[in-house]
């Protein structure tokens, strides 16, 4: 088959399928895909390839290429007649208004049908094709076959009826039969090529175009586990260990309003004196509040090697800073300066 296939319709109307892909048994097709899309800024269409899903469970793809203002690609020939529900799409691929790279663009589907034809043909020949007939004729054609009532069979050719051998006969029969039969298992098995190539092209379309094998996807578990590491609460300064708290609602709240801590929450103990730790420490929570309660709490680095004092946790948590300190001891000098004076 060569052809033209218009995509201009389809690739705006997804419902409306392409005019189908006829062709004949073991013949190639070569198409020419006209109307792709055409360059509007940094969006344009760079590569087009022809996906046919064939009746003899086979599937065959073109990249096509560009010609002027046609996309051109040839396929080799299906083994099995038949119609493919399944058939042929016509999948683009290039870059988006903003150049990134995008790809499997349907510009339309069809069905594939694959037509029959006698290979024993010869220009300039006269050919008579076999017709097997259920009981004698009347008025015998050219190439009749029929069976007898008493069991033999003839052919009528030339004007008259030859009588055929009856082992060969009956050999080209079961031939026959088992052919159909593996025909049959052929156009079945079609069907779940076409399903395993719909599968493909389902799979394809949840693919982000920013994946590669550099950019590989993660899964959900890992994105959880990510984003966890990531999230941390401030659960509070807290003078000894002692003074951390084992009653969850004693914790500072975190953005969404609990108290109880997670997973990588972290706090500040500014004197510690347990498990032979002194000085100011942080802490990470790593347990489950449920069944590890204050336990969770391990020890994740030193702060200060000197426990900050009550006075200066005070001046800390009061904001105090090096202009506000100035400011009070400027004003308090003037206040000074004008008792001083009366």
């Amino acid at each position: 088959m060569i052809g033209v296939i218009d995509v201009e319709v389809q690739a705006a109307n997804p419902n409306m399928p392409l005019h189908p892909m006829r062709a004949f048994v073991n013949s190639p097709s070569s198409i020419r895909v006209r109307n792709v899309p055409r360059k509007v800024g940094a969006w344009q269409i760079t590569s087009v390839q022809l996906v046919a899903a064939y009746p003899d469970n086979t599937i065959k793809t073109a990249n096509c290429k560009l010609i002027g203002c046609i996309w051109v690609g040839t396929i080799a020939g299906s083994t099995a007649t038949g119609t493919s529900e399944n058939g042929y799409a016509i999948y683009a691929s290039g870059t988006d208004e903003n150049g990134n790279e995008v790809s499997n663009y349907i510009l339309g589907k069809g069905l594939v049908e694959i037509l029959d034809t006698d290979g024993s043909i010869t220009p300039g020949q006269n050919t008579a094709y076999v017709h097997l007939l259920d009981e004698p004729p009347t008025t015998p054609k050219e190439g009749d076959i029929w069976q007898t009532p008493d069991g033999y069979w003839y052919i009528f050719q030339g004007g008259e009826a030859h009588q055929l051998d009856q082992q060969a006969m009956a050999e080209a029969i079961n031939a026959s039969s088992t052919a159909n039969a593996a025909l049959d298992q052929a156009r079945a098995a079609s069907g779940i090529a076409g399903d395993a190539m719909s599968l493909a092209t389902s799979i394809t379309a949840k693919i982000p175009a920013q994946a590669s094998t550099s950019n590989q996807l993660a899964d959900k578990a890992f994105v959880n586990s990510s984003v966890q590491t990531a999230t941390a609460n401030f659960r509070g300064n807290w003078a000894t260990w002692d003074d951390v708290p084992t009653d969850v609602s004693q914790y500072p709240a975190d953005y969404a309003g609990s108290t109880t801590p997670t997973v990588n929450d972290y706090m500040v103990v500014q004197d510690v004196t347990v498990d032979g730790k002194e000085g100011t420490w942080r802490y990470k929570y790593s347990g489950t509040w449920s069944t590890d309660g204050k336990n969770g709490w391990l020890p994740e680095y030193q702060v200060n090697e000197t426990p900050i004092t009550a006075a200066q946790l005070a001046a800390i948590n009061s904001n105090i800073t090096a202009t506000k300190v100035a400011y009070y001891d400027s004003t308090l000098d003037g206040l000074e300066d004008l008792i001083d004076s009366i």
